[in-house]
């Protein structure tokens, strides 16, 4: 009686034979979708540079969290909701956040929802191709 119903096939080396069996062979893993070219140059900042308190601040308040704004919301193509948590990790108080957001709203830069008085804004970047 055989041990399997497959027959002898399975005891001839194949060309799959020499990728172990958790893996996918040459198949790329799923990545995000890549953000498409802007048709100016741009700069990228590493994200640490915005978070890292153990350094001297590189940026203002104001640049700071614009440029995390960037980042978070996937080149304005989302809002970020800008909690007290998330500002704390830029190294940002409350009082300057709101001051912030409400300096980059008077001048262009975002635009800002409020659901209510207590609860934390949803801020989108404004960004212009051109």
């Amino acid at each position: 009686m055989p041990l399997n119903d497959m027959g002898s096939k399975d005891i001839f080396a194949d060309d799959d034979d020499d990728v172990p069996p958790n893996r996918r062979g040459n198949a790329k893993p799923n990545k995000a979708p890549r953000l498409t070219r802007l048709p100016n140059r741009f700069v990228r900042v590493p994200v640490q540079w915005l978070t890292n308190p153990g350094r001297l601040p590189l940026f203002e308040p104001r640049q700071k969290l614009f440029l995390y704004l960037l980042y978070r919301s996937r080149w304005g193509t989302q809002g970020v909701k800008l909690t007290a948590a998330a500002v704390a990790e830029l190294g940002l108080a409350s009082r300057t956040r709101r001051q912030v957001i409400a300096d980059l709203e008077r001048d262009g830069w975002v635009r800002v929802e409020r659901d209510g008085p207590n609860t934390a804004p949803t801020v989108w970047p404004i960004v212009s191709a051109g």
